[in-house]
């Protein structure tokens, strides 16, 4: 298996300075492999411990009870500790069962709060807010999704933290879904904006005697350097065809 990671290793471009974005640089069959493994993001890419819970960000649905809910759900940010404990037990308390807080820390990132379902203390999650100082996502509705997802408050800005704050973003997200995968992660700094420009793996996993299709993707956020606003859009790459469930591998 080691050997097996530093192969994967060498294939996957690791852009630690963030100052410039490599071309997509990669065969069907590089693909394939990073595919097929347990590779999940570059070297160097921003990671979090994830055995000690799931990671959840309070919204505007969360902390209300079922029958006041609205089809709006925007992540939480605030720069009070009293504030974010407060949206954490509110959502707490309108959950399905509740858990018990037992731990709390604060970060540059956020607030963090950790709840235990007591009659099941595998029952985890960790319970954030956002710190309004590093990350707004007050107009961003994931049920009515537009190309501004946040605002990124720290100054003054960098390449590397622009790097951090995006990989950062995409790894909360994503560190749990087994159908994504990062190819590559680079940034480059402009006159007016940072870009900075993921290459990623979409995995549509085929149902039985059907192919698994997966699509190379560019991801790009642009972070405006004056207001902080951070655009996402993205640009399919390619599409290719992956095992064939059921047994064997398409040529």
């Amino acid at each position: 298996m080691r050997n097996t990671l530093l192969t994967f290793a060498l294939l996957v471009p690791v852009l630690m300075s963030c100052t410039v974005t490599h071309p997509f640089e990669f065969s069907d069959d590089d693909i394939l492999k990073l595919v097929y493994s347990d590779y999940k993001f570059p070297e160097g890419f921003y990671t979090e411990e994830t055995d000690s819970g799931s990671f959840y960000y309070e919204n505007t649905v969360s902390i209300k009870a079922l029958n006041e809910r609205e089809a709006v759900w925007i992540e939480l940010s605030t720069n009070s500790m009293d504030t974010a404990r407060y949206w954490s037990e509110q959502s707490a308390l309108n959950s399905a069962y509740y858990r018990t807080l037992t731990a709390e820390r604060e970060t540059e990132k956020f607030f963090e709060f950790r709840r235990v379902w007591e009659q099941h203390p595998g029952d985890v999650i960790l319970s954030r807010v956002h710190k309004r100082g590093y990350l707004d996502r007050s107009m961003y509705d994931s049920f009515n999704k537009g190309a501004v997802v946040g605002r990124y408050n720290v100054r003054p800005m960098t390449v590397d933290g622009v790097r951090e704050l995006i990989e950062y973003l995409v790894f909360v997200n994503e560190y749990n879904n087994g159908s994504y995968k990062v190819l590559s992660s680079g940034c480059r700094e402009e006159e007016s904006f940072f870009l900075h420009t993921l290459t990623e793996l979409i995995i549509s996993y085929g149902d039985w005697g059907l192919n698994d299709r997966i699509t190379v993707r560019r991801a790009s956020y642009r972070v405006d350097k004056s207001s902080g606003e951070i655009h996402y859009s993205t640009e399919e790459i390619q599409t290719l065809q992956g095992r064939a469930n059921g047994g064997g591998v398409v040529p």
